[in-house]
């Protein structure tokens, strides 16, 4: 792939959790934290309403779901059926550490104020 994917947070409905041993996929492939215990998960995911998955993005126009892919799994890419997405954000990596408009003010301000 040429083009740079973009990061993705997507929040699933936590019935995705429950399903065909998701919970492990999850946590083996880095989608989710590893090594959290899945019953903390489920008991976290119930309270707050569904659980963020992150990853790449692979597409997101696709009929069937989202694809995602984990950051560290070259080759790896798992779909969220829309029907358990809830939400999904999105952000580039930034291509220039150029700092514009009011932060270069603040980081101006902040270096002559340490001199």
């Amino acid at each position: 792939m040429t083009e740079e994917r973009k990061h993705v947070l997507v929040w699933v409905a936590q019935e995705f959790l429950h399903s065909a041993g998701m919970m492990r996929i999850l946590g083996e492939t880095g989608l989710i934290e590893p090594g959290v215990p899945e019953s903390l998960v489920a008991v976290s995911a119930e309270a707050a309403g569904g659980c963020a998955i992150t990853g790449l993005l692979v597409e997101s126009q696709h009929g069937a779901g989202v694809w995602i892919a984990p950051e560290k799994s070259a080759g790896l890419e798992l779909m969220i059926p829309w029907g358990f997405v809830r939400g999904i954000v999105t952000a580039e990596t930034p291509k220039t550490k150029k700092i514009l408009g009011l932060a270069s003010l603040v980081q101006e301000s902040m270096i002559q104020d340490s001199k």
